[in-house]
């Protein structure tokens, strides 16, 4: 399973007499050293006209017309959006791009994306699912489950009568724990 890392960076530029424009820069690698195309989120006003802020959203990636006809030559090796923040579409379609046509897509992939919340929503993950990637969300959900379980377990072995002193957690438990949130990833 080839280990995919992606990386947020945030770069503050002066733009249009505006001190605090911000750019997020979404970086993807593998662990054999490859680079992908990144994706550059802008924020951008979006129409205050309804019907022209759709078709902006749907055609232009969220920019107006004219901006969007010098954006869209630069959109060779990188993809461009201007709303602002990461989102669940935004998840989806930074997946669909890098993901959907690979070659091996049966031998599933690990992306370690623990930046933004926007792919935490269920139609991202489902999405990657198909796509036979695994987002860290459910390693981590697992490894969150079995501290649960070990809390609790706890609180039932002491019972009511007895006042509840926790014992510490094995370095050998964690480690098996982990073994098995890893294992048990498609």
């Amino acid at each position: 399973m080839p280990l995919l890392h992606q990386m947020r960076s945030d770069q503050w530029c002066k733009q249009r007499r505006k001190t605090k424009e911000r750019v997020a820069v979404m970086l993807l690698g593998d662990s054999d050293g490859n680079k992908f195309d990144p994706f550059l989120v802008n924020k951008t006003k979006p129409s205050k006209i309804a019907e022209t802020a759709r078709e902006n959203t749907a055609t232009h990636h969220g920019f107006e017309r004219l901006l969007w006809s010098e954006l869209d030559p630069l959109q060779r090796g990188v993809h461009i959006y201007g709303n602002a923040w990461w989102n669940s579409e935004l998840s989806v379609a930074f997946l669909s791009y890098h993901f959907l046509g690979r070659p091996g897509r049966h031998e599933g992939d690990l992306l370690l994306w623990d930046e933004f919340s926007g792919y935490w929503r269920q139609d991202v993950q489902t999405f990657a699912r198909l796509l036979n990637v695994e987002l860290l969300k459910p390693f981590n959900a697992r490894l969150r489950h079995k501290c649960v379980e070990f809390l609790v377990e706890q609180v039932r072995a002491a019972g009511a009568a007895v006042a509840f002193k926790m014992t510490r957690l094995l370095q050998t438990n964690l480690l098996r724990w982990i073994k098995d949130a890893w294992t048990s990833l498609s």
